[in-house]
């Protein structure tokens, strides 16, 4: 009986089909094909109203029937109700079981023919001025209207607010009109992170923004620099904002005849310094991400693939920097090149995207620097009390304190082929000469070398530690800003240990806040109250400050042996007592200040004493005294025949002894 109904539709025979459909209502009345028919009837015959009833009914039998919903989408579509007509495109979409299915939906919406019903739609509600109905269709169809063409439409719309007034610039009197109408409302957020990122989704816009800055040099560096963006950036969408800052050399002109459908240009008519154009650049650059490129800088493969694959690893990357040459913190990588198409080939092989090479860190020097602009948003942009010098410590630090991480990206190195002087010397010298004091200003008594205690020495003793696949607990005690705790991490992270908590205690206060940004745990108190404050088991303990300067340093070993695991290490650093300066002292031959106030601790008897309580000294490294080589040289002709080759007369070089203190193996 159905199918013969539904044949008759087909060929129109709709007299004979209702005739048919009344003789058997009752035995089909809860039917949901039998009542989808009797709507199709009504369709077919323009009674829109009859079948939306009919169709509303058969969805409160079935209400995730498609052929019900495609039809009441339809005859809503037909009656002029475009908004009902959405809403069950919409809840088709939602309920579809295939992706064919849902494509479907998308065919319809998306045709010129729907396309046109829908700005027919909203040309109405315009001509009878209802801009709260239009304003909210547009809100809740967003998704649906975004890619569609409504250009026009919206030049009408924005007309209302009175276009005449609407200026380029923003001055007093005048009206800036900033277009939301076909944006999307940021979705809910599960964390701070997310909420700034969705805020950014509004707009579109490519997803790097690299800007390139240049003070004359156009022939030694800046050209390198732009043709080396333009050759080796490969597949990122990128724009590129050119700033000229100041140039007297024809760099302007250069900057035009690049041919870059993304590029835009800043001329800056007098160099007022680096920070001054900042501001307008980062007012003009829509990237996801933002590079900051001075023009003595050459890029290479891989370079921004490589660092933007690394930032999209983690939301909390705010900033990642890339090695160079010629960079000071620990930045520098030496390829060993001969001249920049070496320096090219040896980049290529270098450049290989590696996770384990992401070093987290306190601090960068932002050369080549990849910033995530959302951060930028938050934490602001440069500092303009800082002349050069110093506003790379300031923008790290800010960064971190935001909740973001600053990241060495060690897989990608770019070329620094500048020098210092080409900063000018005389903002050079005014940069070093109170960069350091305003920083300390800043920052309430912390300075920018607090964060630069690697200890390159210390973290090396775990070079032959053998590693598990587990979650390692890292304690620091008085390691300042705690950079020595995140190296320990990183050297874990090179060798594949992802899984790291790092812990710090500190009896200083300032260095707090600064701990918190990568520590899950941070306590200032007194030493001896230490072990009070954590109930776990650490597998490394690293101890920052010299062992010498700590009232106990006996105890505190003893409190720190009970914190520890069973294969736990404690690293520390301890002053040498008996070195040359020491030795130069008792000869009223040099003032020696360092030690006043230290413990006399001997390894020999460090040891005796660790052994007795069932630890030892598993390895050791000594760090030299920096003296002179004439020093060195008149030292050694006062030691005359001495034999200088014990350990006794080494161990006068041996300014600090870095330890490794480990449980006796039985």
């Amino acid at each position: 009986m159905l199918n013969e109904i539904a044949n008759m539709l087909n060929q129109n025979e709709l007299e004979k089909a209702l005739n048919l459909m009344l003789e058997n209502e009752e035995l089909y009345i809860n039917d949901v094909e039998f009542i989808n028919m009797k709507a199709i009837l009504c369709i077919k015959v323009g009674e829109y109203k009859a079948a939306i009833s009919n169709l509303e009914a058969a969805l409160n039998i079935d209400y995730f029937n498609l052929d019900t919903n495609y039809n009441l989408a339809y005859a809503y579509e037909q009656l002029g109700d475009i908004e009902k007509s959405i809403d069950i495109y919409k809840k088709i979409f939602m309920i579809a079981e295939d992706d064919a299915e849902k494509q479907a939906v998308l065919n319809i919406i998306n045709s010129d023919y729907y396309t046109e019903k829908i700005k027919d739609f909203m040309a109405k509600l315009l001509e009878v001025n209802d801009l709260k109905k239009l304003l909210m269709f547009i809100d809740n169809n967003i998704i649906i209207l975004e890619n569609m063409d409504f250009n026009d439409l919206n030049k009408e719309i924005l007309s209302i607010y009175d276009e005449d007034k609407i200026t380029p610039g923003f001055n007093y009197g005048e009206v800036k009109i900033i277009d939301t109408i076909l944006k999307k409302h940021p979705e809910m957020p599960k964390n701070i992170f997310e909420s700034r990122s969705n805020l950014k989704k509004i707009d579109e816009r490519p997803l790097v923004s690299i800007f390139i800055l240049s003070y004359n040099k156009l022939e030694e560096y800046t050209k390198k620099c732009v043709e080396s963006v333009l050759k080796y950036t490969k597949e990122i969408d990128y724009e590129l904002v050119l700033v000229d800052n100041g140039s007297t050399d024809g760099t302007y002109e250069y900057f035009k005849s690049i041919n870059y459908e993304k590029k835009k240009i800043i001329k800056i008519t007098k160099n007022m310094g680096v920070g001054y154009p900042v501001c307008e650049i980062f007012n003009e650059v829509r990237g996801k991400y933002v590079v900051a490129l001075a023009n003595d800088i050459v890029v290479t493969t891989n370079w921004l693939s490589n660092m933007v694959k690394c930032a999209q690893s983690d939301e909390k990357i705010g900033m990642v920097n890339p090695v160079l040459d010629f960079v000071s913190n620990y930045q520098s990588v030496d390829l060993g090149y001969t001249d920049l198409d070496d320096m090219q080939k040896k980049a290529a092989k270098y450049n290989v995207s590696d996770f384990r090479k992401w070093h987290e860190r306190l601090k960068l020097i932002t050369l080549g620097t990849l910033f995530k602009k959302e951060c930028i948003d938050v934490i602001g942009i440069t500092d303009y009390g800082f002349i050069h010098h110093y506003a790379d410590d300031d923008i790290t630090f800010r960064v971190r304190r935001a909740g973001y991480k600053a990241i060495l990206c060690k897989d990608t190195f770019i070329s620094h082929i500048g020098k210092l002087s080409d900063k000018g010397n005389e903002v050079e010298n005014v940069g070093m000469t109170k960069g350091d004091e305003f920083f300390i200003d800043k920052y309430y008594g912390i300075k920018s070398t607090d964060a630069m205690n690697y200890e390159c020495n210390m973290v090396s003793l775990l070079d032959e530690d053998l590693l598990e696949d587990k979650n390692y607990k890292i304690l620091g005690i008085d390691t300042l800003c705690g950079t020595p705790i995140l190296e320990v991490k990183n050297k874990l992270r090179e060798n594949g240990i992802l899984n790291t908590s790092l812990y710090a205690f500190s009896v200083d206060a300032k260095y707090w806040l600064d701990l918190n940004t990568i520590c899950k745990k941070v306590v200032v108190d007194r030493v001896e109250y230490i072990t009070e404050h954590f109930n776990q088991k650490f597998d490394y303990i690293v101890i920052g400050s010299y062992l010498n300067l700590y009232k106990e340093p006996y105890q505190l070993l003893r409190n720190l042996f009970n914190m520890l695991n069973d294969d736990g290490s404690i690293l520390l650093k301890l002053k040498n007592n008996y070195d040359i300066k020491t030795f130069l002292h008792m000869l009223n031959l040099y003032e020696d200040f360092d030690k006043q106030g230290i413990n006399n601790i001997c390894i020999k008897t460090l040891n005796k004493v660790l052994n007795e309580i069932g630890y030892q000294i598993e390895d050791i490294k000594g760090e030299e005294v920096n003296i002179s080589n004439d020093i060195r040289y008149k030292i050694n002709e006062m030691l005359g025949d001495i034999d200088q080759s014990g350990n006794s007369i080494s161990n006068l070089y041996v300014d600090t002894y870095v330890l490794k203190i480990k449980k006796l193996t039985k």
